[in-house]
């Protein structure tokens, strides 16, 4: 019966939803507290996934305050965005910046998001320009939609936005300026339309010289309004602001969130799915053995756990990657030879995994074409690799202990292949429909067949057919013969 095939891969399709039943947190924390969530990490959805997690908790539990430590050299534009709207949904709680060393780039961007920084002695923020994916300058376009969004936020939380956008674009010429006793920041242009008006300006020192990328140390970002106070510790902070009354919580990634931020990189993501490709292959190329899909699956299933963790891939992610499966599981087992079940299988697997490295469906900002080269980059770097790969196990599988035997021995210089002769060669004319002959390699569906003095390979219409067995031709379309067994 050919059920037996199918049952081992449709139980490893649907283990692919029980990691995601998995509960990651649960805490019992009460009002009065203030809840510290470190960002101490290249900024990655990982990164992304925890924070959320954090400011969901905190909502839940009624927080009177959430606190985000932050020191990191920056990292992915689009997960610092998932980072930006997550602040956005404190839902009336104030959120804190605290710069333990270094708010570099996104770091910058998430800093300006929260209603206040605090910084520690010897910390500092600045340096956001835009980089490719090779690690290039960013051209005009880009470096104009991130300095908008640097200053949309600063102007929201009333930072000095000319002193955010300089931070982004060193083209941009920052001075300080008084008027009426009111310290300005703004570019020769913009003090020139003063002048324009009428309007006396005293000129201060420069702040960000045309050129350069503004970073501002500790002290200068007190000075020019970006930091409310510089202290020591969260806790200090908590005292002098007034809120010594507050319990500090420290929030801590749990075993399922440091996992998935070390799945979640571009490097680790691509092997997994490079794996998973191999063995997939490796079952189309020899259907039947089951081993290699429930290898490749399994590492599909800990790519999109993942993922999931860190809310990338969602349900409706899974659904069309187990649908993409199953259809390909109905191509070798239950419809061999038609074709669109296993090309439409194929399409919804891919669209499954593009669906999950990516934090949007279509691209609209300058940030998520970059992304989404980097994105098509990463996926076609392990389809290749997997077709290479399972390739190039297929010719030493027979040399692999307890798999010689699973091996289609004919094509890789066996039994079969001796017994026809080594420089025998499948000849151009086809079989017709009722001839009957003798399998010399397991049908898996596909295999060998002799017709008399000529060998073909055959599909099985109806599931395995051992070496040995008698055949008889039902079909010839093109290439395909398909066969079933003599009865």
């Amino acid at each position: 019966m050919r059920g037996y095939k199918i049952i081992p891969i449709l139980l490893l399709i649907f283990s692919l939803f029980i990691p995601f039943l998995i509960s990651t947190a649960s805490y019992t924390d009460s009002a009065g507290t203030a809840y510290y969530i470190p960002v101490d990490d290249e900024i990655s959805f990982g990164v992304s996934g925890f924070l959320q997690r954090g400011i969901r908790e905190a909502v839940s539990k009624e927080a009177a305050l959430i606190i985000i430590g932050i020191d990191t050299f920056g990292g992915r534009v689009d997960a610092t965005l998932e980072i930006l709207k997550a602040i956005e949904t404190a839902e009336g709680i104030p959120v804190y910046a605290f710069i333990e060393d270094k708010a570099w780039s996104a770091g910058a961007l998430i800093a300006l998001g929260c209603s206040r920084i605090f910084m520690r002695e010897g910390s500092s923020i600045g340096s956001a320009a835009p980089l490719t994916g090779e690690g290039r300058d960013a051209g005009e376009k880009y470096v104009s939609a991130i300095r908008s969004k640097f200053r949309a936020t600063a102007e929201k939380n009333n930072y000095p936005v000319n002193i955010a956008a300089a931070m982004v674009d060193k083209s941009l010429d920052v001075r300080e300026y008084t008027l009426n006793g009111e310290t300005r920041y703004l570019t020769p242009d913009q003090a020139g339309m003063y002048e324009q008006e009428g309007i006396t300006l005293i000129p201060g020192p420069a702040i960000s010289p045309a050129g350069k990328l503004l970073n501002l140390s500790y002290n200068e970002a007190l000075r020019h309004g970006v930091a409310s106070g510089i202290f020591q510790t969260p806790g200090e902070m908590l005292s002098n602001e007034g809120l010594g009354h507050l319990s500090l919580k420290n929030l801590d990634k749990t075993w399922a969130e440091r996992l998935a931020s070390f799945l979640t990189g571009s490097a680790v993501s691509s092997i997994m799915m490079s794996l998973g490709f191999i063995f997939l292959f490796l079952e189309l190329e020899e259907p039947g053995l089951g081993l290699p899909a429930l290898i490749g699956l399994s590492f599909f299933a800990l790519f999109f756990f993942s993922r999931h963790i860190v809310h990338l891939a969602e349900w409706t992610d899974i659904i069309i990657f187990a649908v993409g499966i199953l259809l390909i599981v109905i191509e070798l087992f239950i419809l061999p030879g038609f074709g669109i079940a296993g090309i439409g299988g194929i399409i919804l697997v891919l669209l499954a995994l593009y669906l999950s490295l990516s934090p949007y469906t279509i691209p609209r900002h300058p940030w998520d074409f970059e992304t989404l080269r980097g994105t098509l980059l990463l996926m076609m770097v392990s389809l290749v690799a997997g077709i290479f790969g399972s390739l190039a196990l297929l010719q030493n599988l027979h040399r692999i202990p307890g798999l010689s035997s699973t091996v289609l021995t004919d094509t890789l210089g066996g039994e079969s292949a001796r017994e026809t002769g080594s420089e025998e060669k499948e000849e151009e004319g086809k079989p017709e429909e009722g001839r009957t002959g003798t399998v010399l390699s397991d049908l898996r569906p596909v295999g060998r067949v002799r017709f008399g003095d000529k060998i073909h390979d055959g599909i099985s219409a109806h599931g395995f057919i051992a070496k040995g067995e008698k055949v008889r031709v039902i079909e010839v379309k093109e290439n395909r013969i398909l066969v079933e067994k003599e009865t």
